[in-house]
């Protein structure tokens, strides 16, 4: 969270400066900016890291850090269902890499997610990994 914070407070301070510097620090008085802004905030920004943190304390590293390797080919597909974009052979063989990829990164031996409990010498609690 703290890492979220900083680089949004740096990014912030940067295109204030820039805006500032260029004359164009103004608002746009139409409605649909203030619905873009909300949705850039609110589900973009705060729903999709949200959803990653949430998803990180569930699965883990390595398993979500690799899902972010279907981001460039969901949006390819986004891309092709809203505004009709072709996708080319290689395009879609990349695709595949990238599905593969995942595939194998987040399959576990056997189908089922491995358990492993250590207890502490001492009798404690168990923990579970």
């Amino acid at each position: 969270m703290d890492a979220l914070c900083l680089q949004s407070l740096v990014s912030c301070v940067f295109f204030v400066a820039v805006a500032v510097s260029t004359g164009q620090l103004t608002v746009p008085h139409q409605l649909p900016f203030y619905g873009a802004v909300l949705w850039l905030v609110l589900l973009a920004t705060g729903g999709g890291w949200g959803l990653y943190l949430v998803n990180l304390k569930l699965s883990g590293a390595t398993r979500i850090s690799s899902l972010l390797y279907l981001v460039p080919p969901t949006t390819m597909v986004f891309a092709f269902l809203l505004f009709g974009e072709t996708i080319g052979a290689l395009a879609a063989v990349g695709m595949l890499v990238c599905a593969l990829a995942v595939l194998l990164i987040t399959a576990r031996p056997g189908g089922a997610k491995t358990r492993i409990s250590l207890r502490c010498d001492n009798g404690g609690t168990t923990m579970a990994g």
